[in-house]
């Protein structure tokens, strides 16, 4: 029918165009966080009254500036409508629109009407390719529906090779689906207050809508959604894990870091009306961001709409001599689906590929690199090894460089025993030349002569690209002659060899800031030597020294010295002197930590100990702090704002492998010492020995001071899955629901209450036989997937004593729902 494809265009465009009209009803319906009491009902009041008007017409503009896969389309149409009927609009519906979109085809008219009166849909659009109008057309709402899914499903399928029935299949979208019972929406959302504005002559105040979607991305729900169509799409062989899933989280919530989505609502006060609403929505998706191909997709949207004739609309009319039955032509194969290329998701990591042996050159041989010489290497998901020979006693800094800007790169170095040296993801820093993702060790010494290891891989261990690997050697240094050596302040750690001689010393000079921090140490490689340090200010003035250091760093001997965190007054050049005590001499590394000001140098820690780091982050950046643990032991570890502008955020990731194994934001309790936004793994039990990372960063584009701490709590806890019980319940407004256990002392419990319902925000307390409150929580703030965010979590509470405990469920601001309560008893 020559009608078919005309038919199938208007009514596509049709719907979309009503998907954004009715859509902001709904949207808006929902809690208004950001507001004053008094505005919020100013608002909600205007939207309910504009909803349950009797009738009113509306006119809009629609723009819509799209760049997918090369293909750019342009489309600006202008439309107006009537609505009569209130919020059913099932009575009386109207709407004209007249538009066109320039597509790399060419122009092509976008000119339809169509008028919804008793449940009988009438069209009149004009054909893209003739100009032709089809005249009017009709047939009943659910004669068109039926039509239109069987069209889409067999057009879909048939142009695109994707089976609507594997989209569905196989419990992948089940699974996703699942998760959408506890998504709450206002979690990522942000309403605020704005000036006075005329809207046709009427004063109105505008309200504004921010909604952080590379947040919502990233999210539980909305991921598991997305990887669940794309896995039913043939686009992933299968839902990523839990830990994959946790992985990829900070991925996607880069990959829309530049999407934002906006809504303003003009307010008439005197009527309590809604006059106009602004849609506004701009997207620069770049797939490589996760590590896929495809070109970026560029989106930028605009719909203003305004509403006026509130009670006084004109009736619709029903069309003459209407040619009824057409829904008929949208037969299967009728429907044209969209021909746009998908970009092809990197591979999902998996354990066999994070195990996999480092890969050589094409040629069989294996990757050597020469100081100064870049190496260019093809990366295909498995780790690169490259061998690197130094004569010893040099400084040297490791570049890592995506070519295409396609991988998120790691870079590793290795000494000769095997002994990881140096480890970095994101480079951090002002360097020229190098994307985000590159990576980068700055001024490494080499100590021993020997074959050292660069180890290439990406954070997700999977993609592909080629990488630019340099080993930039300014011409080494020669240490341990007893002269006078020299370095720039750099911040990290650095590591000078060196001897002193019998009855002498040795002096190594640095360039320093008022106000920077400096951690200095003498670790004697020598058994018979006893280090004495002292540094002297610009003027020449000791402004600090000492013999034997007295703290608990177990890097360091008894007879080890450290000038610890000593605040620079001044700049200039700065002189560190070693000596040996009663003039001994002997052979000792130089230990030198510089941060900025009002830093601490930090370092690592390895475990049996507590550790306080103070630093700071600048937006996109992340601190580091590498922890030694094994197998059991407990720790928490605390993250504390010193600035009110940082929200900082913990992650923690397996050293030797770089996987995501935990994540906090928003600790939840009620520590009195932590601000709102402060995060803490609490009781936190490693299931494995080795080495971890500890990662803060700020949430957004948040930055700032902040206090790290570090405590381990206990040695050899238990790290089974444990006992556990689940109990189920309801709660109304302002009452608790109690449950009671028995524990003994030693006993490690966990407890969590999961929300059954979407509307509920549960909080949980543990009290102790005698009736005290031993913790809470109200959001765990974990990176847990079978949790939403509004659940909560005790983790791992060490109990003291044997008897009778108490678990107390409110809801938090008198929210009422169901719930799951879990008891696992270690």
């Amino acid at each position: 029918m020559k009608h078919r494809k005309t038919l199938s265009a208007a009514l596509m465009l049709i719907v979309a165009l009503l998907a954004l009209v009715t859509s902001i009803t709904p949207v808006l319906a929902q809690e208004l966080p950001g507001l004053s009491e008094e505005d919020a009902a100013l608002l909600s009041g205007a939207i309910q009254n504009t909803v349950f008007q009797d009738s009113y017409t509306f006119e809009f503009v629609f723009s819509l500036n799209a760049n997918v896969d090369g293909q750019a389309v342009n489309t600006t149409i202008n439309g107006s409508g009537i609505v009569i009927g209130g919020a059913s609009l099932e009575t009386q519906f109207q709407l004209a629109v007249d538009g066109e979109a320039e597509t790399p085809d060419g122009t092509v008219p976008l000119v339809a009407e169509i008028r919804v009166i008793d449940n009988v849909l009438y069209l009149n659009a004009v054909n893209p390719d003739t100009g032709e109008e089809s005249g009017w057309l009709g047939d009943t709402l659910d004669n068109i529906g039926a039509s239109m899914g069987a069209a889409f499903s067999s057009g879909f399928s048939a142009e695109a090779g994707i089976s609507p029935e594997a989209l569905m299949g196989g419990g992948m979208m089940d699974q996703a689906l699942d998760q959408f019972g506890d998504f709450d929406p206002t979690v990522f959302l942000s309403v605020e207050r704005g000036g006075s504005e005329s809207v046709g002559g009427v004063d109105t105040t505008r309200f504004t809508y921010n909604f952080d979607i590379a947040e919502l991305a990233s999210s539980d729900q909305i991921a598991g959604l997305l990887f669940g169509a794309m896995a039913g799409a043939g686009q992933m062989p299968e839902m990523p894990s839990e830990s994959q899933m946790a992985m990829l989280a900070p991925m996607l919530s880069q990959l829309f870091g530049e999407t934002s989505f906006t809504i303003d609502q003009y307010i008439d006060e005197a009527e309590s009306l809604v006059r106009r609403t602004v849609i506004t929505f701009n997207m620069n998706l770049d797939p490589s961001m996760m590590g896929a191909t495809g070109e970026p997709a560029l989106i930028n949207l605009s719909f203003d709409v305004t509403l006026d004739n509130f009670g006084n609309a004109p009736e619709v009319e029903v069309p003459a001599d209407a040619q009824m039955g057409f829904a008929s032509q949208l037969a299967p194969g009728g429907f044209e689906a969209p021909s746009v290329a998908v970009p092809t998701l990197a591979p999902m990591p998996t354990q066999e590929s994070a195990d996999a042996e480092p890969q050589t050159s094409d040629s069989g041989g294996d990757l050597v690199i020469e100081a100064n010489v870049p190496l260019t290497v093809e990366y295909n998901g498995s780790p690169v090894d490259i061998a690197y020979e130094s004569a010893g006693g040099e400084v040297v800094t490791v570049v890592a460089h995506s070519l295409e800007n396609t991988l998120d790169t790691t870079i590793e170095v290795i000494d000769p025993s095997g002994v990881s040296l140096s480890r970095n993801d994101d480079h951090g820093s002002e360097r020229g030349g190098l994307n985000t993702f590159d990576s980068l060790i700055s001024d490494l010494e080499l100590e021993d002569a020997g074959t050292y290891t660069i180890r290439l891989d990406t954070f997700s261990g999977s993609g592909e690209g080629s990488v630019e690997v340099t080993v930039e050697n300014a011409g080494g240094a020669e240490p341990g002659k007893g002269d006078e050596g020299g370095g720039a302040a750099v911040e990290g750690e650095q590591v000078i060899a060196a001897e002193v001689p019998d009855n002498g010393d040795f002096e190594y000079e640095f360039e320093g800031a008022a106000g920077q921090v400096v951690t200095i140490a003498a670790r004697a490689t020598d058994s018979s030597f006893d280090p004495v340090i002292e540094l002297d200010d610009p003027s020449g003035d000791t402004v600090a020294e000492n013999d034997d250091h007295g703290t608990d760093r177990e890097d360091l001997a008894r007879f080890d010295s450290m000038i610890q965190d000593y605040e620079l007054e001044s700049s200039g050049t700065y002189t560190i002197r070693v000596r040996g005590f009663a003039g001994s001499g002997g052979e000792f590394d130089l230990l030198l930590s510089i941060a900025g000001e009002g830093e601490s140098s930090g370092g690592s820690q390895t475990s049996g100990a507590s550790d306080v780091v103070t630093d700071r982050i600048r937006a996109g950046d992340t601190f580091q702090y590498e922890l030694d643990a094994n197998e059991g032991d407990m720790y928490t570890v605390t993250v504390r704002a010193l600035d009110e502008d940082l929200d900082p955020v913990l992650a923690l990731y397996d050293a030797a492998s770089g996987s995501f194994v935990a994540s906090n934001d928003d600790h939840g309790s009620s520590d009195g010492s932590l601000n709102f936004l402060d995060s803490r793994l609490e009781r936190f039990i490693f299931t494995e020995s080795g080495s971890y990372i500890i990662e803060v960063s700020g949430y957004g584009d948040s930055s700032g001071d902040f206090e790290l701490t570090v405590e381990q709590i206990m040695t050899d806890a238990p790290t089974g899955s444990g006992d556990e019980e689940v109990f189920t319940g309801e709660i109304e407004a302002g009452d608790s629901f109690i449950q009671t256990f028995e524990a003994r002392e030693g006993d490690i419990v966990t407890i969590t209450v999961r929300a059954l319902t979407s509307d509920f925000d549960a909080s949980v307390s543990l009290i102790s036989p005698d009736g005290v409150v031993l913790a809470d929580n109200d959001d765990h703030g974990g990176s847990d997937v079978n949790l939403s965010f509004l659940d909560s979590r005790i983790n791992n509470f060490i109990v003291t004593e044997d008897g009778e405990y108490t678990i107390e469920v409110t809801g938090y601001r008198d929210s009422e729902g169901s719930f799951a309560l879990i008891i696992n008893v270690k």
